[in-house]
């Protein structure tokens, strides 16, 4: 793996990916609609595994917590 030398063009670049919203259903509702059926929650809590089940309440998602 080859790594960038730090520049300011490149923490910029940075901040603007890291800085974007993610809109977390719209993310979900794709991932379902390709083929995904397994979620793993790798978070300390289960908030993602209930976005999830709350996105596709009409769908069965398995989600591990």
């Amino acid at each position: 793996m080859k790594f960038q030398k730090w520049t300011v063009k490149l923490s910029a670049q940075h901040c603007t990916i890291y800085g974007k919203t993610v809109d977390y259903s719209r993310l979900i509702n794709k991932v379902y609609q390709d083929g995904a059926r397994i979620f793993v929650d790798l978070g300390p809590r289960t908030t993602c595994s209930k976005w999830i089940s709350e996105t596709l309440e009409q769908s069965p998602p398995f989600s591990l917590r």
